[in-house]
């Protein structure tokens, strides 16, 4: 049963690492329709104009190949040149800068609009307009428009299955919600498979037949010591408190 427990737990923590890698703003409501365009930030697209090349991973950070090698934290679109020299951020991912990205729909699709790039007189701005086309499954290209002349503002168009509006009517389940609907029938699997096993296996009967009692008994002393030496922890840092918390939770 504990194996099971572990198992739980790695579920929880998977589905947290993937949820951190996503940037929020990135899944946007209009009407009766939803978007996630983090379905596309493991795609890197790539455009060109007649000077320059550009790299954009919606909702994610461009690779440092893609940038002509610069190492710079939160790039969510660049703009190299026709050797892949480096030039320029043309929009970090939210939180990188001040300012995150807006949304808008319009016609064509979701408009994503971002102010924080590097700066030439103002800073770069990037309005990358989203069009749904379910035959474009991974996406690799992207038109890319500089007005000119250069006005630091580039307009990027981006066709892409993942840019298709979900949970409408007949768009299935989110992954938070197939999460969810797996962890709660793994529980009940864990808590009726337990109780039947112990009850006609181990011929207990009661409390006595609730799985892993032990561990359910002592969960709350284990809370108590954990949040007392997070709080030692605290309390050490802001310069106040001792090591006794410390010491009582390691008896622990």
């Amino acid at each position: 049963m504990y194996s099971f427990l572990l198992l739980l737990l790695l579920l929880v923590h998977r589905h947290l690492i993937i949820n951190g890698d996503k940037m929020a703003s990135c899944q946007q409501t209009f009407g009766s329709s939803k978007y996630d365009l983090n379905s596309l930030n493991t795609f890197t697209l790539t455009g060109s104009d007649q000077e320059y090349n550009y790299a954009f991973t919606p909702c994610g950070i461009v690779p440092q190949t893609s940038c002509g090698g610069r190492m710079v934290n939160g790039v969510m679109a660049c703009q190299t040149s026709k050797t892949q020299s480096f030039v320029a951020v043309i929009a970090y991912t939210d939180g990188s800068k001040p300012t995150n990205a807006t949304y808008t729909k319009d016609a064509k699709g979701i408009v994503m609009t971002t102010i924080n790039g590097d700066t030439c007189g103002p800073r770069r701005t990037m309005t990358a307009t989203f069009i749904c086309d379910k035959n474009i499954k991974k996406p690799t290209t992207m038109e890319v428009h500089e007005p000119r002349p250069p006005g630091c503002t580039f307009n990027i168009i981006v066709k892409a299955a993942g840019a298709c509006p979900i949970g409408s009517s007949g768009g299935g389940l989110s992954g938070g919600a197939i999460f969810v609907i797996i962890l709660i029938v793994l529980i009940v699997v864990y808590l009726v498979g337990g109780l039947l096993f112990k009850r006609f296996k181990q011929n207990q009967t009661g409390i006595a037949a609730i799985p892993n009692l032990d561990f359910w008994l002592l969960l709350p002393t284990l809370i108590r010591g954990g949040l007392g030496f997070t709080w030692s922890k605290i309390r050490g840092v802001c310069g106040g408190g001792s090591t006794s918390a410390s010491s009582s939770y390691q008896s622990v």
